[in-house]
């Protein structure tokens, strides 16, 4: 599936306007169909649509590992829409309302979760006692590569890129349209591939919402880095959950809001 339309249009420059070819990010609806039910219902970039899944059921705590999963099966009903049929050992929960309504999550462009039925909270948080030790210079270095990563966002400019490191490379990395699905992708990127993400970083192009911390701290990350900012609660459950949040990430300088530092 191709990420990007390219689209002939207009741009007004110093007095006259010209034509051109643009390139534009499209817009996905993935339908996760889990143990044979309609779960989820994304809104995304059309590109790691298994990986996306894998990643959304581990950082909300649907399941506790990879293995769990079964089977994945992918089926493109059309060029913007799809469904993902995933099968996991565990057997769901469904709070029925009627014969034709059950819970069923949206998750839209902006980011949020328009839940019509709330789940019960499923979080599973990872317990730590201290933060992990930074070595501030190499995050400096990762941010470098991590930016020079971002292919779609540079020939678009409407996706957020999200990426798992060890101290001295990304390990994984992953863009979307929405921040929450590009943090799903890289966590079920980085699952798929094995990787261990104990003493692993997280980093992301946009600001550290509450959500973002809650979904790292259903894994074994423990810290989050971004050139953008985090919101107060996002930095409140830094706190609670001992996760590193760093962010304005420049050239040389960074802003510590929590950190083992202190």
């Amino acid at each position: 599936m191709n990420p990007i339309q390219r689209e002939n249009i207009k741009r007004y420059l110093n007095g006259s306007i010209h034509g051109f070819e643009d390139h534009i990010a499209r817009e996905y609806d993935l339908t996760l169909v889990l143990n044979g039910s309609r779960f989820v219902t994304f809104i995304c970039t059309p590109e790691d649509v298994k990986e996306l899944a894998v990643g959304y059921l581990l950082s909300e705590s649907i399941i506790e590992h990879y293995k769990e999963i079964k089977s994945i099966t992918f089926h493109d009903t059309n060029q913007d829409s799809g469904e993902l049929h995933v099968s996991i050992e565990k057997e769901l929960q469904y709070q029925y309302i009627n014969d034709d309504i059950y819970i069923v999550r949206k998750i839209n462009t902006s980011c949020g979760k328009n839940r019509i039925y709330h789940l019960p909270a499923l979080k599973r948080i990872s317990q730590r006692e201290t933060y992990d030790i930074i070595n501030y210079e190499k995050i400096d270095y990762v941010m470098e590569n991590f930016n020079k990563k971002s292919t779609l966002y540079k020939e678009t400019r409407a996706v957020h890129s999200c990426g798992i490191s060890d101290e001295n490379d990304v390990l994984a990395f992953a863009e979307d349209i929405s921040r929450h699905n590009a943090a799903d992708k890289v966590i079920g990127k980085a699952a798929m591939s094995q990787i261990t993400t104990s003493d692993t970083i997280f980093y992301t192009s946009g600001r550290i919402s509450s959500e973002i911390v809650q979904k790292i701290a259903a894994t074994e990350i423990g810290t989050i880095v971004s050139r953008s900012v985090p919101t107060y609660r996002a930095v409140e459950l830094g706190k609670r959950y001992k996760i590193n949040i760093i962010g304005l990430v420049r050239s040389g300088r960074m802003n510590l809001y929590t950190s083992t530092s202190y």
